[in-house]
């Protein structure tokens, strides 16, 4: 009987790990690869032996490079795990492979009795990670010691006459903007001349405005507002808030009008879209323009059972993000991933780390995906295992990263591993923003708890997964370097949880559980 088995090419194409450091220090030359399996009819193969072999090929022609052969089993997640490297060798030896002679690919033949009478998988390139195989044989790239510094050369000869700009009317002035000059033409009969944050400017300054934090979120509408805190020397007219679903909201898209003059205001947004990222923020006008408050953003909940946790149905971090609750089982939780960039104390959170300072620090430290904010906006940030076990804490005052002991009771509360990814998961997909990659299988969030697919940073500084995979960290060590961790796939309704492969240093989403 023909039979077809899946491998997760997410796990082969990024998931790679290099063990050998040089051919002269004689550690073989080996990288991970894990894959996962199914049948036919969909479901896991689990603890079943398996013939594997792999071939590293190369060219048009797809010619071998490197051939071995694994006997391996199937764990009870339907995992496969080997080292290619480490297998009985068919063709050729991965110390001659030259890395540096164009695209590789791994090409994946299986055969479910646990033989050799092998049928093709797939075939996928390789990314870069194996490629610092070649680099083991590059030059160091160290720069030498700074020279001595040589004698000062003569001056130069003297510049032509500077100019100043010239004017086009009587009263016409220029100041000096620490670039160029700039002009300010005449102003009216009796106008004064102001200075607005250092610019001067005739007859009076924009106003000064701040948002307000968000707060009663629901699937159609939130409360927010402003507060104007100085008019610029000329009466407000008409304040609010603009806002819509692009970032910079201005009073060109939709507004709310709430009165005139400086103080607080409270606005009250309707009509908007259940599951949808909005962004907010406060404006006023006077007669010299409209200026515009810090932005913040809120997602609306979901419509149907699903219901914000009782007495909390927002909490709002340090940075004043506001997240909606929903309230599953027993638990509270935060409906969407942790944004916040400072500790609950108010302390900065690291970021912008290198890939070497990355890789190597064991404090607290967070990303952003591809460093797009937006990225931050729809998926919130990625920060490593040390960040979620800081003392200073990294969710708002009265809630914690979840235990692994309270990722498993969400689990059950959903029926177990083999069906609770697609309770979790957002029933968005691509190309709506912040959407799974289709086909999103099993979604159905009955749970609101809204699950999107953030990707993740290597630790070795790469961002990859995202759309495919989301990755969630527990505030649980399972030893020095490795803690527990869930995530899930698009093309599976699992719930998955490891404590190996990836270390804590990589960069995972949070979510906030309520103490």
């Amino acid at each position: 009987m023909k039979q077809i088995y899946l491998l997760l090419t997410t796990l082969l194409l990024v998931h790679v790990q290099v063990f050998g450091q040089s051919v002269s220090s004689g550690v073989p030359n080996k990288f991970t690869y894990q894959s996962v399996v199914r049948d036919t009819s969909g479901q896991l193969v689990t603890n079943q032996p398996v013939g594997m072999r792999l071939s590293l090929q190369r060219g048009p022609q797809m010619t071998n490079l490197y051939t071995e052969t694994h006997q391996l089993t199937t764990n009870s997640n339907g995992l496969l795990t080997c080292i290619i490297g480490s297998g009985q060798s068919t063709l050729g030896m991965m110390d001659t492979i030259d890395w540096s002679g164009g695209m590789v690919h791994v090409k994946t033949e299986i055969d479910m009795t646990g033989g050799s009478n092998y049928s093709l998988v797939s075939t996928r390139e390789l990314l870069s990670v194996p490629y610092a195989l070649y680099s083991l044989n590059s030059g160091s790239n160290t720069p030498g010691p700074i020279g001595p510094m040589g004698p000062q050369g003569p001056i130069g000869l003297t510049g032509p006459q500077g100019t100043f700009p010239s004017g086009t009317q009587p009263g016409e002035m220029n100041y000096w903007n620490g670039t160029t000059w700039v002009s300010v033409p005449p102003g009216n009969h009796g106008q004064f001349l102001v200075f607005c944050n250092g610019i001067p400017t005739w007859g009076g300054c924009l106003p000064q405005v701040t948002t307000s934090p968000i707060s009663s979120i629901t699937s159609s509408g939130a409360t927010t507002g402003g507060d104007v805190t100085a008019d610029g020397g000329a009466s407000v007219t008409a304040r609010g808030v603009a806002y819509g679903t692009a970032q910079n909201p201005t009073t060109a898209n939709s507004t709310t009008s709430d009165g005139t003059g400086t103080g607080v205001f409270t606005s009250t947004l309707s009509g908007l879209t259940a599951s949808t990222l909005y962004y907010v923020r406060a404006y006023a006008t006077n007669a010299v323009g409209t200026a515009y408050g810090n932005e913040v953003s809120l997602t609306t909940s979901a419509t149907g059972p699903p219901q914000p946790c009782p007495g909390t149905p927002t909490v709002t971090d340090v940075d004043n993000n506001t997240y909606n609750t929903v309230q599953i089982g027993t638990q509270c939780w935060t409906q969407s991933n942790l944004k916040v960039s400072k500790y609950r104390n108010g302390d900065n959170i690291p970021t912008g780390l290198s890939n070497g300072d990355w890789q190597n620090t064991t404090s607290g430290a967070y990303a952003i995906y591809n460093n797009d904010p937006v990225n931050d906006g729809l998926y919130g940030k990625l920060y490593n295992h040390y960040a979620v076990t800081d003392s200073r804490g990294l969710c708002p005052t009265g809630w914690h990263v979840p235990s692994d002991a309270e990722w498993t009771t969400l689990e059950n509360q959903l029926g177990g591993s083999s069906v609770a990814g697609g309770a979790l998961k957002s029933t968005a997909t691509q190309p709506t923003p912040g959407g799974w990659a289709s086909p999103s299988v099993g979604a159905t969030n009955s749970s609101g708890f809204t699950a999107l697919p953030g990707g993740l940073k290597h630790n070795l500084g790469y961002f990859v997964d995202l759309t495919e995979i989301g990755y969630w960290w527990s505030s649980s060590i399972s030893s020095g370097s490795n803690a527990w961790y869930r995530f899930l796939f698009s093309d599976l309704s699992e719930f998955f949880r490891l404590n190996t492969f990836y270390i804590r240093s990589n960069g995972f989403s949070v979510r906030c559980c309520r103490d």
